[in-house]
């Protein structure tokens, strides 16, 4: 004979998922295991929708706080909304090269002979 069915209750599915609780946290403080979470998301639409309301209002609560936090100055929050919501992002070179093309290793090897051409003409 299989177990009765637990009752849950979605507003605190809700609250735990506004939160940001993991299927298993949320599992435990029900008092049901992660393989019966996985099941009602699948099989009930209340839990499901309980789940992802409650996981939708603490996306938009974090979101405010972060804009908030970009607006008071916070330079870093203001590079890493950029780049999520702007798709900014920092460019980087690669190479080993300078703007025209001339390798880095060339340039330090001109520098060179000119230090020792300097050097020679006030030896003479």
């Amino acid at each position: 004979m299989a177990r009765p069915r637990k009752q849950i209750n979605f507003a605190q599915v809700e609250a735990l998922a506004t939160i940001g609780a993991t299927d298993e946290e949320i599992a435990t403080v029900l008092g049901i295991s992660t393989n019966t979470v996985g099941r009602r998301k699948k099989d009930n639409d209340l839990f499901a929708e309980a789940l992802k309301r409650g996981r939708d209002k603490g996306k938009v609560s974090l979101r405010r706080l972060q804009w908030q936090s970009a607006q008071k100055g916070n330079v870093a929050m203001q590079i890493f909304l950029g780049k999520q919501l702007l798709g900014q992002r920092d460019h980087r070179e690669t190479g080993s090269k300078s703007s025209d093309g001339e390798s880095l290793l060339e340039i330090f090897a001109e520098m060179r002979r000119l230090r020792e051409s300097e050097s020679q003409e006030t030896h003479n």
